[in-house]
């Protein structure tokens, strides 16, 4: 539910918080990572959109998920309209980065 709060967020900080408060909460969601397991496009697009896409490893529920859902959860972030290196992030190397995982070339 983060990207969809996140303008709300900095409203109530705006209202609630001291002028000087360091950081905007919506920034401050970068700090965490979120899965892609939704299986609904518009708000995998949502949280690119408002996240970055560098901050969602993918998700698929497996060993709980399996045969075609499991194979439906680890491709649709391929159906949004992503640019094919940012595919590729979200299907291994966020989450290399997130367990600091060395590359494979």
């Amino acid at each position: 539910m983060a990207p969809f709060l996140a303008r709300r967020f900095d409203g109530f900080a705006a209202a609630f918080l001291p002028a000087g408060a360091r950081i905007r909460p919506s920034a401050a969601l970068r700090a965490f990572w979120y899965d892609t397991l939704n299986e609904h496009p518009p708000a995998l697009r949502c949280a690119c959109d408002t996240l970055g896409s560098d901050r969602l490893p993918l998700g698929t529920d497996y060993p709980y998920l399996t045969g075609q859902r499991f194979l439906d959860a680890a491709r649709y972030p391929d159906t949004i309209g992503l640019p094919q290196n940012e595919i590729e992030a979200i299907g291994g190397g966020n989450a290399q980065a997130l367990l600091k995982l060395p590359v494979r070339r």
